[in-house]
């Protein structure tokens, strides 16, 4: 498996959509993409040494709509280490199916520490809410594009999702749905890897 320029050739051009990943068809497929994904890590040619996600237009010439995350974006950190404390940084699994955003606010609030004066003439600390522009300006690669510099793009930080995930019960893969915010680094890839699936990417529209 290797990376390649995102086909979308199962409708008309890199402008059609992938077809709707059936659990049931992908599971070999998904392992494939998740083992290529820990080997290459760190070894990828170009300008950019590793890679958060891929999806599954990247590597097949009639794609799905799913891709894979690093082992990092499933496996919460250590006790003690602070990155990435956030709830909403880490998937459930490694490989994510039909991939929707569903809402994105025009701004969002943030605790903002503040010092205030006392009666007593002390200082003291305080938090106090503000609203943001929820659209920032983020530096972003794509790894199909191995030799192309990141580029700054124009994504939401906060955005509102739903995918489906596969898991183990009782031996058995199975299927399950989840809805959630999601921010940050997480939000910025959802939004990279949707659009994959849109036959769209970040250098060619």
């Amino acid at each position: 498996m290797e990376l390649v320029f995102p086909s979308h050739k199962s409708g008309k051009g890199i402008y059609s959509k992938a077809k709707k990943a059936v659990p049931s068809q992908i599971v070999a497929v998904a392992q494939e993409m998740t083992d290529w994904l820990d080997e290459r890590n760190g070894t990828f040619i170009g300008s950019f040494s590793r890679a958060y996600a891929i999806s599954h237009s990247q590597v097949a010439d009639e794609p799905w709509n799913m891709f894979v995350v690093a082992k990092e974006m499933t496996e919460a950190p250590e006790k003690g280490d602070r990155k990435h404390t956030s709830k909403n940084f880490y998937f459930p699994a490694r490989v994510i199916l039909n991939p929707e955003i569903l809402e994105a606010e025009p701004t969002i609030k943030r605790l903002v520490p503040l010092r205030k004066l006392t009666t007593s003439g002390e200082m003291s600390l305080v938090s106090q809410e503000e609203d943001i522009d929820n659209m920032i300006t983020v530096p972003e690669g794509c790894m199909s594009f191995p030799y192309r510099a990141t580029r700054n793009m124009k994504r939401y930080f906060r955005i509102k999702v739903r995918y489906q995930y596969l898991t183990k019960v009782l031996g058995l893969t199975v299927t399950r749905s989840k809805t959630e915010w999601v921010e940050g680094l997480k939000s910025h890839m959802f939004q990279h890897e949707v659009e994959h699936a849109c036959g769209k990417n970040i250098h060619f529209k």
